[in-house]
């Protein structure tokens, strides 16, 4: 399906958006189950600290080597939970979802909008379904874009166009602005820490942009369309199943 953010809402933007507050919900509702299994590892540990004392002394026969077991087993459990949270945590920074992308994608959209009114801006999303799963920092992703968009209104762009398309086991994605595009120096400088055509600048937004991409497999690209503009095409691969 394809979904465009930007202009007056119809009957089916509205709809769209009713299925982004039940995702986003589904999400809270995630977030509430995490929250409550954290709050179950956080109150074994001291019953379970207590347990592990008693080992040593409990009585000998079948009863001892029961309760022996059943604490052993509630010690397995304990330690699960927690690399369970640890790995939650992991991925909650460094996986974005399908459906999040399309929250980003109409967020962005909206922020931009305001701070730019008078930039036209274009955001088209096709091909993502919303249990998909990429790999990057979501943070840092969205970061990377907006940083991008100010750099093309800076640079005297009046439109930028950000197309996200899933295919082949990736999220690409393509943009494009219609400003005088990049400079010799920044393209001969490998979009590195530094380098920075502005007086203040410290060339930090491309190279985090970059190093967010890549940092998890990625693909980072960029250079001048041949009718001018500038153009980045970003591909961020999606998590496998082993």
């Amino acid at each position: 399906s394809r979904s465009s953010f930007g202009g007056e809402q119809s009957g089916d933007d509205l709809g769209e958006i009713g299925v982004l507050a039940d995702r986003l919900a589904s999400t809270r509702a995630a977030e509430g189950r995490l929250k409550a299994v954290r709050q179950i590892s956080h109150d074994l540990q001291s019953p379970l600290a207590t347990m592990t004392l008693l080992k040593g002394h409990l009585p000998s026969g079948d009863v001892g080597e029961i309760l022996s077991i059943a604490i052993d087993r509630v010690v397995t459990i304990s330690s699960y939970l927690k690399r369970e949270i640890s790995a939650a945590d992991k991925r909650s920074d460094e996986i974005i979802e399908g459906a999040e992308v399309e929250m980003l994608f109409s967020a962005l959209d909206q922020e931009k909008s305001y701070e730019h009114p008078s930039m036209k801006l274009g955001f088209s999303l096709t091909g993502v379904g919303e249990n998909a799963r990429y790999l990057v920092d979501r943070g840092l992703l969205v970061r990377g874009l907006s940083n991008v968009i100010n750099n093309s209104k800076e640079a005297g762009a009046e439109n930028v166009s950000i197309q996200g398309k899933g295919s082949g086991g990736c999220l690409k994605i393509l943009i494009e602005d219609d400003g005088p595009g990049f400079s010799q120096k920044i393209l001969l400088g490998g979009f590195k820490e530094g380098v920075s055509t502005k007086e203040s600048g410290q060339g930090l937004g491309l190279s985090q942009l970059k190093n967010t991409v890549e940092s998890r497999g990625g693909e980072f690209s960029c250079g001048n369309k041949d009718n001018g503009g500038a153009v980045i095409s970003l591909m961020i691969p999606q998590e496998t199943s082993l």
